[in-house]
């Protein structure tokens, strides 16, 4: 019996990824986390709920068991929700990639990618900078060891 098995549809696709935009991929993972988090809400209830009446456990055994199976299951739904919908994305990107249909989808422009790197380059150079403004109040003193107002994280 052989150890290794067919690959999937998935795998068959073209190697080189297209370049997908940042609000489409933001609108994407936002739906995922919605759908993930609705479902791990579901399943924590159903399972608080089957843990309590059926198995006859303490509301704070049953509570904790659907606060865990709630927790598992929206974060590794939303894990799913997002491949689905990148993978929905890149369907759409290659199908429209030829088309001039009114309902495509924007592709932006040289221009806009460069002003994109820019700010990208721009939010991952401000992790460096050591200055800020001061407060009022005393807080003109105050040194942010943590780093827990700069913005950057």
């Amino acid at each position: 019996m052989s150890l290794r098995s067919s690959a999937p549809a998935e795998c068959a696709r073209s190697t080189s990824p297209l370049p997908l935009p940042l609000n489409e991929v933001g609108l994407a993972s936002k739906n995922a986390q919605l759908r993930g988090t609705g479902l791990g809400v579901g399943t924590g209830f159903l399972s608080a709920l089957v843990a309590h009446k059926s198995l006859r456990l303490s509301p704070k055994a049953s509570l904790l068991s659907g606060l865990i199976s709630g927790s598992f299951v929206a974060w590794y739904g939303s894990r799913q929700f997002m491949v689905k919908n990148l993978r929905t994305l890149e369907d759409q990107l290659s199908d429209l990639q030829g088309s001039s249909s009114k309902y495509a989808l924007s592709t932006p422009s040289p221009a806009a990618l460069a002003r994109e790197g820019e700010a990208i380059g721009f939010d991952l150079r401000s992790g460096a900078e050591t200055r800020f403004e001061a407060g009022t109040g005393g807080m003109h003193e105050f040194t942010d060891r943590g780093a827990s107002t700069r913005g950057d994280h």
